[in-house]
């Protein structure tokens, strides 16, 4: 579901001349860093709250929260 907004969404972000490396960079660098230290960062939340999974919640909702800002704040650009 997510892909189906996304591909329009890029298209809309970066002019045509350096569309494929703006979306394609900008991809792989969020999977990096939200995906590749998630793990690690659940980890450690579990282990210092105890066991509580309630921490891991908050960062997941505060992740959701980053992302819906960060979609409102994007600007309509017209395409090439």
């Amino acid at each position: 579901m997510v892909v189906c907004v996304q591909q329009p969404m890029f298209t809309e972000l970066f002019g045509a001349s350096y569309r494929y490396s703006g979306a394609g960079v900008g991809y792989q660098v969020a999977s990096v860093v939200g995906g590749g230290f998630t793990p690690f960062i659940a980890a450690a939340l579990v282990t210092f709250s105890g066991g509580s999974w309630h921490s891991v919640a908050l960062y997941l909702t505060a992740g959701c929260l980053l992302s819906a800002l960060t979609a409102l704040m994007m600007k309509k650009h017209p395409v090439d």
